[in-house]
């Protein structure tokens, strides 16, 4: 986020990079509500630096485009969707299942997945494009 961030403010756009819990301190769950409340904060406090409340747009990038992704096909709390311009999401892992299996090939403990998806069905559940799947269904 920091470089991405850097290349934005270089260019004159008005930048806010929160944070958010991390494993061990919390599951997807609790990183999700993080974001949902920092984009929150960032809505509400955008114009006091300068920026323009009707032309905010959301990027993720990793695992921060992954959360922000999942807020917005979950559902806000602290703010709409309609606040936002736009999305980008930068190399997310938008397909958990299909990630896990990538992390795991890679050496990432099954049991931090656990902790942090819990099971198959969980890691489902935290996933964008199945979210955004089953959006579409209902439609």
């Amino acid at each position: 986020a920091s470089l991405t961030g850097r290349a934005l403010a270089a260019h004159g756009v008005l930048v806010f990079a929160p944070d958010y819990r991390n494993c061990p301190q919390c599951d997807v769950h609790g990183m999700a509500s993080d974001v949902d409340l920092s984009i929150g904060w960032c809505l509400e406090k955008c114009e006091e630096y300068g920026g323009d409340r009707d032309n905010v747009v959301l990027v993720g990038q990793s695992a921060g485009a992954h959360l922000c992704a999942l807020v917005l096909l979950r559902g806000p709390v602290h703010w709409r969707p309609t606040d936002l311009r736009g999305f980008v999401g930068i190399s997310g892992p938008y397909h958990v299942p299909a990630t896990a299996a990538h992390w795991r090939a890679r050496g990432f403990g099954q049991a931090m997945l656990d902790f942090i998806f819990g099971d198959e069905a969980g890691m489902l559940l935290a996933s964008p494009s199945y979210l955004a799947a089953r959006a579409e269904e209902v439609e």
